[in-house]
């Protein structure tokens, strides 16, 4: 047992075992998975698997490479840029089966990355051990390892630039200033959400009590050069485009989504939290029989809820909007009436979200946002990611088990732990509040703001809630040592 825990419990400050423990369970073993799973792919010859996303990311690349221009354009070129450097020298699937290898190979020293971001801050190798090891038998923030999707790559450039920042307030060295501005810049130009991070963390460097205020700000502007260099390339580049200054992004769906029906109609249902559900059942959605390329419609449809009508719209009234929507898939339906279809369909659900907004504020402002931040941390989505052992016949449930229990064992404690921290950094340590802002920031933006409780967008922001679990847990050793002591007390 003591020769277990010399080897488990070694000095923090032993890059080479971390970092190959991290490879062999973070990397190889689900490397090695990966084949014997077989995602499902559009792109054959491809290791990994893609998601309904992928191209979307790569076709701007290739259109690109292939004519001089990036479009389509409501992807950032964060990820693509990844993809771009070996697309440049190989075949599709050969320059994506490089980058998965460059996810599983980035995800695996991110573990002792966010672990050594805990010695940056607490300067406890206890909280160092927790972080490393949960995170390391974690399976949940990993889930995107093996697609070519942006989930991997945007949550070890988010542990990164946190780990060389946190650094920087020990090293004062500018270059790890420098190296996580460039971190962070790139999560952003992956998902563009995380773009009030970088004034938080400049915020971070100005309002730190060991050097003077002008020294700070020195600091948290050049903190701040990379991005805006990069930025305002792109922002040039949007604006040739689009006749308009537009620094992230100028839509936030796809096209054929934004343009039509399908934008106003996921927003007005959402105004109940209609667009998802908390269980594994068809959401309120579904009722409406809508459809896009690529989706398969449900067998199945839940009736909506009645406390959802208002003064301006009943049940009569959703139905005459869902048949012009079963009209609008007819293919021999004549230009004129689709576009007369589809004006009334985005004039009346915006009309009938107003109305959801005025006449039913606690629905919309306060029962919603609680029921889609539940659908955000345990929904049917996470359950759905969880479950990564139903190829292990009758290991399945175990696996499930053990997942699902470390998934919300993290998110109470994690939680408990965020809390204290937000209360703590204000008196001790402002890189408490910075760790405990970033999973929380996340929960807000994604699951109230946005409306859209999706779990793949926790995942990048995951680890940090990691870190306030560890910090729970050593505070909870503390006050446990603390009562035996006492208990054993002569």
């Amino acid at each position: 047992m003591d020769h277990l825990k010399k080897v488990l419990l070694r000095n923090p400050a032993s890059p080479l075992f971390w970092l190959l423990l991290g490879f062999i369970i973070k990397g190889l073993i689900p490397f090695i998975w990966l084949f014997h799973t077989k995602l499902p792919s559009e792109i054959a010859g491809l290791w990994g698997g893609t998601g309904g996303d992928t191209f979307s990311y790569l076709t701007p690349i290739d259109n690109l490479l292939a004519k001089g221009s990036y479009l389509p354009d409501f992807r950032m070129p964060g990820y693509g840029t990844a993809y771009l450097i070996f697309k440049l020298f190989f075949s599709t699937a050969t320059a994506c089966n490089i980058l998965i290898v460059l996810q599983y190979l980035m995800a695996s020293a991110s573990v002792y990355f966010l672990a050594l971001t805990t010695k940056n801050i607490f300067n406890s190798t206890r909280i160092f051990y927790f972080s490393f090891y949960i995170f390391l038998i974690s399976n949940f923030p990993n889930f995107f390892d093996g697609y070519i999707l942006s989930e991997s790559l945007c949550t070890s450039f988010l542990i990164f630039s946190v780990y060389f920042f946190t650094n920087y307030f020990t090293s004062k060295k500018i270059l790890h200033l420098f190296l996580s501005s460039v971190f962070i810049s790139w999560a952003i130009f992956i998902r563009p959400g995380f773009s009030l991070l970088l004034p938080v963390f400049a915020l971070g460097l100005i309002f730190q009590k060991r050097s003077g205020i002008r020294s700070n700000i020195k600091y948290g502007l050049i903190f701040l050069v990379p991005f805006i260099i990069v930025d305002s390339a792109w922002t040039i580049r949007n604006y040739h485009h689009y006749k308009k200054i537009v620094p992230l992004t100028a839509i936030s769906n796809y096209p054929d989504v934004a343009s039509t029906y399908l934008g106003p109609l996921f927003y007005f249902v959402q105004g109940w939290g209609g667009a998802y559900s908390l269980r594994d059942k068809e959401p309120d959605i579904s009722w409406f029989e809508y459809t896009y390329p690529g989706r398969i419609k449900p067998t199945h449809y839940d009736s909506l809820p009645d406390y959802i009508y208002t003064s301006k719209y009943n049940k009569d009234s959703l139905l005459h909007l869902k048949k012009l929507i079963i009209a609008l898939q007819n293919p021999m339906i004549d230009r004129t009436n689709a576009a007369a279809y589809q004006r009334e369909l985005m004039f009346k659900f915006n009309k009938y979200r107003e109305a959801l907004q005025e006449e039913k504020p606690f629905l919309y402002y306060v029962r919603t946002p609680l029921k889609l931040t539940a659908i955000f941390l345990y929904g049917a989505y996470t359950k759905k990611y969880l479950d990564r052992g139903q190829t292990l016949g009758k290991f399945n449930i175990l696996l499930r088990t053990f997942a699902n229990t470390l998934y919300l064992t993290t998110l109470i404690l994690g939680i408990i732990g965020m809390l204290f921290l937000l209360f703590k950094g204000y008196r001790h340590n402002i890189l408490f509040i910075l760790i405990a802002l970033i999973p929380l920031y996340t929960i807000v933006l994604h699951a109230i703001v946005l409306r859209i409780p999706d779990t793949r967008f926790f995942m990048p922001t995951w680890p940090f809630l990691i870190i306030c679990e560890a910090y729970a847990l050593s505070v909870l050793s503390d006050k446990l040592y603390g009562s035996s002591q006492k208990l054993h007390k002569p």
